[in-house]
Order: C-alpha cells, then sequence, then structure tokens
C-alpha cells in the first residue's frame, strides 16, 4: 500500500484527464484559485477559502514541490509536478508543470553485486567493542585478528 495523494496531485490528476500539462494557483478575493491550463485557455477548477484547511494543504504542497519535484503515477504512467513560484499583481502565485517522467536507463540504475571481495576479517573489533576487556587483551584481540593479514 503506498502513500496517500496528497491535493496537489489530485488536482495535478484532474487537470491531466481534461488534456491540460499545467496549472497556476492565485490569491484572488480572499480565495486561493485554480486554474488549469489548456490551448491558451484558463479554466478554474477549485477555489479555496483562504485559512481553511483544504488551501492550506494545498500551499503546504506547493511549497514542499517548489523545494523538490514530486514523482506521482496517474493512469499508470509516472508523473512529474515541478512548481514554480512568481509574483502576480503583488501576490504570491503558483505555477505548476506536468510532465512525464524520464525514463531510467538500466545501465546507470541496476543493482549489482560488489566488484571486489572484501579482504578484512568477519570479525573486526572496535573501539564500542572492546570497551569492556581489559586493554591487555584488547590488544590481544586486535593482533589476533591483524597478524594473519601481514603475513601472508
Amino acid at each position: 500500500m503506498g502513500r496517500p495523494t496528497t491535493l496537489l496531485e489530485g488536482l495535478s490528476a484532474h487537470a491531466l484527464a481534461l488534456g491540460a500539462q499545467s496549472i497556476t494557483v492565485e490569491y484572488k478575493d480572499r480565495r486561493q484559485w485554480v486554474f488549469v491550463l489548456k490551448g491558451g485557455m484558463r479554466i478554474a477548477v477549485a477555489n479555496y477559502a483562504s485559512s481553511s484547511a483544504d488551501e492550506k494543504e494545498l500551499r503546504g504542497n506547493l511549497y514542499a514541490a517548489a523545494k523538490k519535484s514530486v514523482r506521482t503515477v496517474v493512469g499508470g504512467t509516472v508523473y512529474l509536478i515541478k512548481v514554480r513560484t512568481f509574483d502576480s499583481l503583488g501576490e504570491e502565485a503558483f505555477e505548476v508543470s506536468i510532465a512525464p517522467a524520464p525514463k531510467l536507463d538500466p545501465a546507470r540504475h541496476r543493482h549489482s553485486p560488489p566488484s571486489k571481495v572484501s579482504t578484512w576479517p568477519t570479525f573486526t573489533t572496535t573501539q564500542r567493542s572492546t570497551g569492556s576487556l581489559p586493554p591487555s587483551r584488547t590488544c590481544s584481540a586486535i593482533f589476533r585478528y591483524l597478524l594473519p593479514l601481514f603475513t601472508r
């Protein structure tokens, strides 16, 4: 089970269903207005009263996505949601772009075992593990495991 979708992801999915690739969010008349941009037209799809729970969630989602783009899945396709902030008549506004995520290069993102086998013994004495040993036993424990490495 994955994480729950955010309000921004839901609005982005709605915009994609309408055939749009971007959204703008602006503050006007004490409300946050969400517009879908399609073919040079702005279509209002939602508005939230300022200081309402939905408006606070949307604004939090927008600020988070402005720092780091969000990956979401809509209809089996992975999309990247990127947010840019700009000034609109003295108020902060948001421009949201929704684009298919680039495919991962399998040559760069494959899991492979390490190329070299570690030559260190499986048990190494550390400061933490020797804290309870007396000093004479600490030295002998270290030399017991390190001596075979140098005598080969």
